[in-house]
């Protein structure tokens, strides 16, 4: 929260009004994104995850976690050239300025990443075990040497 509040408090001072305006814009896109692709399948992850998990047997519900990885894959197969191919539009359409599709486009490409993040975040959840997150992304930033994630928690 300090972060953001950090950010916006950045951009208001720069930007002004109008930079938090398109700020906002870009907040309801990328929430909005995530909410097409990754909510409702993570719910159902925890929810089957929860209610099948018996012991270390783990075949039951890894036919849950394979199903949602591959309807995942799919969704953003489809919606990843979808936004690339009307970036210029989608600009346009929230900024007021086709000079933005960049960004559109470097959002979307983020989109593999929330899911994967997602789909961890839900397995554990559905386990329990959610002592366990903040340790698991310090260990795999620590083993690949991602000093931006150790930071960012």
């Amino acid at each position: 929260m300090a972060s953001g509040f950090l950010v916006a408090k950045f951009i208001a001072v720069y930007a002004g009004p109008t930079g938090m305006a398109m700020y906002g814009q870009l907040q309801s896109f990328v929430n909005g994104i995530n909410g097409l692709v990754t909510n409702q399948v993570g719910q159902g992850i925890v929810r089957y995850t929860a209610e099948n998990k018996k012991g270390d047997n783990y075949d039951l519900v890894s036919r849950w976690w394979k199903a949602a990885t591959f309807l995942l894959l799919l969704l953003i197969g489809m919606f990843f050239p979808i936004f690339c191919l009307f970036s210029s539009e989608l600009s346009t359409l929230l900024f007021n300025n086709n000079n933005y599709s960049w960004l559109i486009i470097l959002t979307v490409s983020m989109l593999p990443f929330n899911v994967a993040n997602n789909l961890l975040l839900s397995v554990l959840n559905g386990f329990e075990q959610n002592k366990k997150k903040h340790y698991n992304f310090i260990n795999i930033s620590y083993n690949f040497n991602l000093n931006n994630i150790s930071y960012a928690l």
